[in-house]
């Protein structure tokens, strides 16, 4: 086969697999994604802008012009691309002669592949949850089993924080989306002339949130356990560091809590996430928890976890930021190598084919990275 012919191949498949790939990761398609292109190498970092709140001051007429100018508050977020994986897969002969003339060919081996990668990815993103502090629900009880308030709930801490009423997401897992179905705000769509829902069982967006489901939703498992009080007191507005966390000192743990775990504090309405815990002294564990206190914590003031949840997502996009880079080639002649990124997306998928013992070995990687870079705009709905 002529090279041209292989490269030509190599295209193909990339854009059919991004195609698959897109519908098969939810909560990579609705986050926040950069879009850049340059090329990088696994370990990287790259610093995405993300936006900040301003403030509104009275206007004060005067005589004297200020040539003072506003210092620019955009603030960048620096993400890892240590996020690396590929996957092998098999091609015949008549494999490549299928995808070369017909458009709508995927080999089965390359789509497991795509699906392969797609898992990693969205399983990736949606472990995010763990930046999230708000939350809505109980705990092991799924939620939509009557009613939609978890929605309207959702809604509610939204709206709060003043997040933007476009482009919010609804993503749960296949236990909620069932119940979703059962319910007439979002079942009966033939009064709301949708019939993708009759159709295809899309849910769609109702109730100011698009409604998706995916099958990589994390099950959060907690970790503290024991009768945790606040060691010393301490005051909101010493407690914060320049990132808005705070550092609590509690005691009392028989096992220290686990990243992602959400507590609340005797006489403070707030939740908050754990960052991270330090190995138990005694009974006790330094915290780093997210947000910054919403108050003063008394000496001995009781923190009650939240126990084991399904933790479904409501979010707008800016919550979360995925950043993809297309990995760089390489001047080995052993391998032809070809990268795609999709204009639509922003997704960079790269294909290698290299030649062993009479057999080609093909492989597809992605590198990615990811955070929860503005968990004010994000809900965890428990289920």
């Amino acid at each position: 086969m002529s090279n041209n012919t292989l490269t030509n191949i190599m295209h193909k498949l990339l854009g059919r697999g991004l195609y698959s790939y897109r519908a098969m990761t939810p909560a990579v398609m609705t986050s926040n994604r950069d879009y850049q292109a340059d090329a990088a190498r696994h370990g990287e970092v790259v610093n995405v802008p993300i936006s900040t709140a301003k403030t509104a001051t009275a206007v004060t007429p005067s005589g004297n012009r200020s040539d003072t100018l506003p210092g620019s508050s955009q603030k960048t977020v620096a993400i890892p691309l240590d996020q690396w994986y590929e996957s092998e897969f098999a091609l015949t002969d008549k494999d490549k002669k299928e995808i070369d003339k017909n458009e709508y060919f995927i080999p089965m081996d390359f789509h497991e592949s795509v699906s392969a990668l797609a898992e990693k990815a969205e399983t990736y993103v949606s472990g995010l949850y763990v930046g999230s502090y708000n939350v809505v629900g109980t705990a092991s009880t799924t939620p939509y089993a009557s009613d939609t308030s978890a929605s309207i709930n959702c809604r509610k801490f939204l709206n709060q924080n003043n997040v933007p009423k476009a482009d919010r997401t609804m993503l749960v897992d296949n236990d909620a989306g069932a119940n979703m179905l059962s319910l007439a705000a979002f079942s009966e769509a033939d009064k709301s002339s949708d019939p993708g829902l009759i159709i295809d069982g899309e849910i769609g967006r109702k109730l100011g949130f698009r409604n998706l489901e995916s099958n990589f939703i994390q099950t959060h498992t907690t970790g503290a356990a024991g009768t945790p009080l606040a060691n010393g007191a301490q005051t909101a507005a010493s407690a914060t560091d320049t990132n808005g966390t705070t550092t609590l000192v509690v005691d009392g743990f028989t096992t220290k809590p686990s990243v992602g775990d959400v507590f609340s504090i005797a006489g403070n309405s707030q939740t908050y996430t754990v960052l991270s815990s330090s190995t138990l002294s005694g009974t006790e564990s330094t915290l780093t928890i997210q947000p910054e206190l919403a108050a003063d914590v008394a000496d001995n003031a009781a923190l009650t976890f939240i126990g084991d949840h399904v933790a479904n997502m409501a979010y707008h996009r800016d919550a979360i930021t995925y950043a993809q880079r297309p990995l760089e080639g390489s001047d080995s002649s052993a391998a032809d190598i070809e990268y795609t990124r999709d204009q639509v997306s922003g997704l960079s998928m790269r294909i290698e084919v290299q030649r062993a013992h009479k057999a080609d070995i093909w492989s597809i990687d992605m590198l990615y990275g990811g955070k929860m870079t503005r968990p004010e705009a994000s809900v965890r709905l428990l289920g």
